[in-house]
């Protein structure tokens, strides 16, 4: 480190202390950290549990796909929250069947008829309580024969 002239280590340590110590206050909206308050809405896609992709299921079955979704928002998930189709083949939607706090996960699932063409592929998304999707995509593809 060097020392400018005529300052003793000690000083030059406790004008450093005195430069950190400035209390920054909180940006307007913000929490006592700094941080935004804002509610954030956000689904993580984590895993298939099941039927990974690509999977064979007879024609004319029904299944259940089961994920694991994280929810890394700010927003407590409630029992109106769910599963919104994007697109694709027949699924049911869903609508979860507890809360999930943030930064926890959720097991969801939707059920969805295999009937006789050789592929199946639908699309969804989270869905908040008014119907408004976010989060990752995550799907499902399943052959069949």
């Amino acid at each position: 480190m060097v020392r400018p002239r005529g300052l003793t280590v000690g000083v030059c340590v406790l004008l450093v202390v005195c430069c950190l110590s400035v209390a920054i206050p909180a940006a307007a909206g913000g929490d006592d950290k700094g941080g935004s308050t804002e509610s954030t809405y956000c689904a993580q896609y984590v895993s298939d549990l099941n039927f990974p992709d690509y999977s064979y299921v007879a024609q004319g079955t029904w299944i259940t796909k089961y994920w694991r979704i994280k929810n890394c928002g700010t927003v407590t998930w409630t029992t109106s929250y769910g599963v919104q189709k994007l697109w694709g083949n027949t699924c049911s939607s869903f609508n979860l069947t507890g809360s999930v706090a943030p930064g926890s996960t959720a097991t969801i699932w939707v059920d969805c008829y295999i009937g006789s063409s050789s592929q199946y592929e639908a699309h969804f998304k989270m869905k908040n309580a008014s119907g408004s999707t976010f989060g990752d995509e995550f799907w499902m593809i399943i052959n069949s024969y």
